[in-house]
């Protein structure tokens, strides 16, 4: 059996993600199919089953990358230096990168599993840079949370 090319196998399924989240954008329906992914990528149904088991899975897989990548940008400002400058910055670069997925899964179209995640996991990463020293450090963690999902 002939081995898979990597950067081929990593493009499909980009691709696969991109068409899912074209016809997202397009219908404004939070329901989209795996029948009309396949459709608009043009590629066999065992195609896309191989990478995902449904509809609903693309969907998970991009709220993944999108919390990874913020997971990322905010772990490597925040690293950088202490203070609010270096949030606001993250909030922009966020925005700039991946503010188009954020509207939307954060938005009307979006799911409370995602805002939640989302929050969380900058809190987190929020307290495991600054610390959390006073008691009112958990509140101020989740309005930052809060401001840069908001953003």
């Amino acid at each position: 059996m002939a081995k898979k090319n990597p950067a081929r196998t990593q493009a499909t399924r980009q691709k696969i993600m991109d068409c899912y989240w074209s016809l997202l954008e397009k219908t404004s329906e939070s329901r989209v199919t795996a029948t009309q992914v396949v459709q608009v990528a043009g590629i066999n149904r065992s195609t896309f089953y191989e990478y995902f088991d449904s509809a609903e899975a693309v969907r998970e897989a991009i709220e993944h990358d999108v919390l990874a990548y913020l997971e990322a940008q905010i772990a490597q400002l925040l690293s950088k230096s202490n203070g609010e400058e270096v949030v606001i910055q993250t909030a922009l670069q966020i925005l700039q990168e991946k503010g188009r997925y954020i509207a939307f899964l954060y938005g009307n179209g979006g799911s409370s599993t995602f805002t939640e995640r989302a929050k969380n996991q900058i809190m987190l990463l929020l307290a495991g840079t600054l610390g959390t020293s006073d008691p009112l450090d958990a509140y101020r963690f989740e309005f930052v949370a809060a401001g840069v999902l908001a953003a």
